[in-house]
């Protein structure tokens, strides 16, 4: 009875590790690439939902897409200048999926809530570089997710310093201007923005 016990106890501690080691082991497995049937929706700048062509409909249509390598700002949040570049990211995703003539998904993964994570390619051009650029987004590839209300105020005082600096560079060439009597309206350098 005790080596049927201990036998036991031997088979449920190595069904445990080996199953662990398979559910890790999904996590990390890459399913390939596939080709987007159908836009169904735009959540934010990071999550969307699509239909995936040739793939049966339990598992390819309106199922939630998170881009690889990206966080954007929330759009459901009380903070408004965090919902406005949330808005701005949204739109930004919007308009490039929809002038795309194919919306590729490239080295899937299982995510959470039953997402995949993809990088997402508009005609080659990935949405997730393209975000980036345009500062609409910041890196993130799991974790702790990043402290927009930070990332917006770190913003704000970089575009202050920056509009600071035209105003004073705007101010010099004037006074400049002023002392050598020109009026000439080519020499005086005013910033638009």
């Amino acid at each position: 009875m005790k080596s049927l016990l201990r036998s036991l106890t031997v088979v449920s501690c190595l069904s445990l590790v080996v199953s662990t080691g398979v559910i890790e082991a999904r996590t990390q497995k890459a399913y390939g690439d596939a080709v987007v049937k159908d836009i169904c929706k735009v959540n934010d700048g990071d999550t969307i939902k699509v239909n995936i062509a040739g793939y049966p409909p339990l598992i390819g249509e309106n199922v939630g897409i998170r881009f690889y390598g990206i966080d954007t700002p929330p759009v459901r949040t009380r903070n408004k200048q965090i919902k406005q570049m949330g808005l701005e990211a949204r739109a930004f995703v919007v308009q490039m999926l929809n002038n795309a003539s194919v919306v590729t998904l490239k080295n899937m993964k299982r995510g959470k809530y039953f997402r995949i994570i993809a990088e997402v390619l508009a005609d080659g051009v990935s949405v997730t570089d393209a975000l980036l650029k345009k500062g609409l987004g910041v890196p993130y590839f799991g974790g702790k997710k990043p402290d927009w209300e930070k990332i917006i105020s770190s913003k704000r005082s970089n575009v202050t310093t920056s509009k600071k600096n035209n105003v004073a560079t705007e101010k010099k060439n004037i006074t400049t201007e002023k002392k050598s009597g020109s009026h000439n309206s080519k020499t005086v350098q005013i910033s638009a923005r």
